[in-house]
């Protein structure tokens, strides 16, 4: 876009040159114009034909006979070695032959003689066997037992070579190795630091604030950034000390002010060198972490904010307040934003995002509330509702009626099905094509405008949510950490337990499943289960039937179960009619 306004000039038919008119399949976004490009060069088709390209460009079909064969011959000025400039005395034609040379350009070096191996791509048994966790949502299942306990909530967990490295809360671990931390909220209002193994106290550093700290976060092994009850936000920087103080010095960098009330969380990210903190005055600041200054306030916050993350690999800022959850870009553009559950039980306290390919229109924001339940969502496009016509409205709220109608008797579901917002989505271009059976004719049908949605992908409740009766020990989530290879989660809670999920296979068993110990009959026809009357759940609802009022098979797409699977009869006449 010419946010600038710059003087471009004009075409021949006198239009002033300026935002550049984008294909309908970006709906109107540049990023979304770029990401479908980088998706569809990562594709298999791409993948399965790129040393095609190879061999014409520096393979054998460079030069010779297969050249010929592919009709990938040029001028003979442009292949490398073909000509010397400065055996050419003639001024006039060696002018001529530069000016061929820089104005069509030159063939690179051949680099390979034989033709170049096909990349191997991945088959349908690969692409059932990928776990990346984002991608089969339903499909997560938790550890038995913790992997990791501490002694208090859950406060950080880093992924390492070696394992993963947790701390309590009010502790912040010290890049790269993670071996030490730092610690506060002492009533001396001090900050310690100490050896992880050891948990031994080293160094005592006191007078850093005025007030109770209450973040602190490290963006490398020599910064430290605190901030509390002061408004104040100190960057400090570790220094080593002389040998009789056996330990490292905080000596301040830089202080900087701009929020109004206490300072409630921070979050860094040394690839995009940006520092982002939140307050209770509802508001969020971007500081430019090599010159520490303002960059620029992220506004219309609900709340207080409590936790922050940058994405690492696109750079995009999710902050929450209360229940909700937003969703920036790095200059300030709000995405989206969506409110998680209603009530103050749901407040969030952790939040995530996953950075494997920032192409993947599948990535997800992981947020941890209060009630126990991990929650994800995804960006995706949909249609503004301002510019939709009443008609349009009234089909998709009966959608929605007809959908909310099927969940409410589904215990334990509150998601979408992937389907039907397919087909939500196919009504809407339907309509802007003006092939809509409901609309007239007649009737003009403006162009769709798209604005993002963050999409609810599914939820986590196993050992942590205090809604299901089956967890024991239930607990409010404060901690996420996604892994490196992206096909683990990791969830810590208030009471200092980390679970791994990871991905089964799919409709063998899942978290939306009902516990066996809560049904003693079979809902439809009554007959109670015994040894020989066995318990079987739906693949699709998880409900619990008998063997009879469960014999249907099909096929369960947003599941990722390609082959016929167990379903009810309500779940079996569901998938028949899309």
């Amino acid at each position: 876009r010419s946010s600038d306004l710059f003087d471009l000039g004009r075409k021949q038919n006198g239009v002033v040159v300026g935002d550049i008119v984008l294909p309908p399949w970006a709906k109107g976004d540049p990023a979304e114009f770029i990401r479908v490009h980088r998706e569809a060069l990562e594709c298999d088709y791409v993948s399965a034909h790129l040393h095609e390209w190879i061999d014409l460009v520096f393979g054998h079909r460079q030069q010779g006979q297969a050249a010929v064969d592919a009709h990938n011959v040029f001028h003979h000025y442009f292949y490398e070695g073909a000509v010397d400039i400065d055996k050419i005395d003639d001024p006039l034609e060696r002018n001529a032959t530069i000016g061929f040379i820089n104005n069509f350009g030159q063939m690179p070096k051949q680099l390979f003689k034989k033709p170049h191996p096909a990349r191997k791509i991945k088959t349908s048994g690969d692409a059932a066997a990928d776990k990346v966790f984002y991608r089969h949502v339903r499909s997560l299942l938790p550890t038995s037992q913790p992997v990791k306990e501490v002694r208090g909530p859950v406060g950080q967990i880093v992924q390492t070579d070696k394992g993963i490295v947790v701390v309590e809360r009010n502790k912040v671990l010290v890049p790269p190795y993670f071996s030490r931390f730092l610690a506060w909220g002492f009533p001396d209002r001090s900050v310690r630091g100490g050896n992880i193994e050891t948990e031994k106290i080293n160094s005592v550093y006191e007078g850093l604030h005025y007030g109770r700290i209450k973040c602190a976060v490290c963006s490398d092994a020599r910064t430290l950034i605190t901030a509390g009850d002061s408004t104040v936000i100190c960057v400090w920087q570790l220094v080593p000390g002389s040998v009789k103080e056996r330990g490292r010095l905080l000596q301040q960098k830089q202080t900087l002010y701009g929020h109004a009330a206490p300072v409630t969380a921070l979050a860094a990210s040394p690839p995009f060198s940006v520092l982002v903190s939140g307050s209770e005055d509802c508001t969020c600041i971007v500081w430019d972490l090599n010159k520490l200054v303002f960059v620029r306030q992220l506004n219309d916050h609900c709340s207080s904010i409590s936790p922050i993350s940058i994405n690492n690999l696109t750079g995009d800022i999710v902050t929450c307040a209360a229940n909700t959850v937003y969703l920036w870009t790095i200059n300030g553009q709000l995405l989206a934003e969506t409110v998680v559950a209603e009530g103050h039980k749901s407040a969030i306290h952790c939040c995530a995002a996953s950075e494997l390919y920032e192409w993947d229109k599948d990535n997800v924001i992981v947020a941890g509330s209060a009630d126990g339940v991990v929650r994800m969502y995804s960006c995706e496009f949909v249609p503004d509702p301002a510019e939709m016509t009443k008609r349009q409205l009234a089909e998709l709220q009966q959608k929605e009626d007809d959908r909310n109608r099927r969940q409410q008797s589904v215990p334990g579901s509150d998601s979408e099905s992937e389907s039907e917002l397919r087909d939500s989505r196919e009504s809407l271009l339907d309509a802007e094509k003006g092939t809509n059976p409901f609309l007239k004719k007649s009737q003009p049908i403006p162009a769709l405008r798209w604005r993002r949605n963050l999409r609810f992908r599914g939820k986590l409740t196993s050992n942590t949510a205090f809604t299901r009766t089956d967890n024991k020990n239930p607990a409010g989530i404060c901690s996420l950490l996604v892994s490196r290879d992206h096909k683990s989660l990791y969830v810590g809670d208030e009471r200092g337990r980390v679970y791994q999920w990871t991905v089964e296979a799919p409709g063998k068993r899942a978290d939306h499943w009902v516990p066996d110990s809560t049904i003693q009959n079979c809902p439809v026809c009554g007959i109670a289960f015994t040894l020989t009357e066995r318990r079987h759940h739906c693949r699709k609802c998880g409900r619990i039937f008998c063997g009879k009022c469960s014999s249907w098979l099909a096929e369960v797409h947003e599941l990722n179960i390609y082959t016929p699977a167990r379903v009810c009869q309500q779940c079996h006449d569901d998938l028949q009619k899309r």
